[in-house]
């Protein structure tokens, strides 16, 4: 038999190699400070369209929440380019895709949003989605070009297209004051802790609902979109396309610089009750 060590590759990026298998408590630390959430030049392409089955859409919505009748999904696709100002950023605070679809719930008659599902490319995002702010995010992969004016998204999983748009900026600036709202709006989410298996019911804790605001320091473009194609693809993985759309309501485009602004605990959630959502974060097979 023969082998043979290959030489490694030089790495590739302008970060350097961390220990993070083993980092002294301080260092650790520092790297945990370093996961504040400041998106700079980030740009996000807003859709508001109505559902084919809305009440499938209003039973996805967990009590205490409660769902808004009629009113439409919220499709954000993301790229997030510069993460807490270019300063202390490394491997782990790198600019990621995204894409979010929520609908519009209210809690103890406070208007806010709730994700069905959100996709993003990078593991970190999605661990601290999940296990920072209870978000049901998931891996994927994704393809972002901008020409001049056209515009082109896709986000897949397991090599299955899940979501695409594709349209054309129109020029001239919107008022902002509008879209501002819907990006600043609270967004609620589920914080569930699994237990090992073999325990009587799943979480590790009763499951908790949290809510989130995101902050828009400065908005520097903000556009219409025309000619959109905008498409939600079948998977026995990610089933969003049983939110599949039948009238697009508008389409913005917004180039911003935001930020989490707040992270609150709002109450603990019956853990029976609260069952039927736990799958949304994992795969059924």
């Amino acid at each position: 038999m023969r082998y043979a060590i290959q030489p490694p590759a030089e790495n590739p990026t302008r970060y350097p190699i961390l220990p993070l298998y083993a980092l002294p408590p301080q260092e650790a630390l520092d790297m945990h400070r370093r996961l504040c959430w400041e998106l700079g030049d980030a740009e996000y392409y807003i859709v508001l369209f109505q559902p084919h089955d809305r009440a499938f859409v209003e039973r996805c919505v967990p009590p205490p929440l409660k769902p808004v009748p009629r009113s439409p999904l919220v499709a954000i696709f993301v790229q997030q380019l510069t993460l807490n100002g270019g300063k202390k950023n490394d491997s782990l605070n790198y600019g990621y895709l995204e894409l979010i679809l929520s609908t519009m719930t209210t809690y103890q008659g406070k208007l806010g949003a709730y994700p069905l599902a959100i996709f993003i490319d990078s593991d970190i995002g999605a661990m601290i989605g999940r296990e920072m702010f209870g978000t049901a995010k998931k891996c994927g992969r994704f393809e972002y070009t901008k020409n001049g004016s056209h515009f082109s998204f896709r986000a897949s999983r397991r090599g299955i297209t899940l979501a695409e748009i594709e349209g054309d900026l129109v020029e001239g600036d919107l008022e902002p004051d509008n879209v501002k709202r819907v990006l600043e709006q609270p967004s609620y989410h589920i914080h569930q802790v699994i237990a090992p298996f073999g325990v009587e019911l799943p979480y590790a804790y009763p499951p908790r609902l949290m809510q989130m605001n995101l902050g828009v320091r400065r908005i520097h473009k903000m556009r219409a979109c025309d000619n959109v194609r905008f498409a939600f693809h079948e998977s026995p993985f990610d089933p969003i396309c049983l939110f599949r759309p039948k009238e697009i309501l508008a389409t913005t485009y917004v180039n911003a610089d935001t930020g989490i602004s707040t992270v609150r605990a709002l109450e603990d959630m019956d853990p029976v009750a609260t069952l039927p959502w736990l799958f949304s974060k994992f795969d059924p097979f």
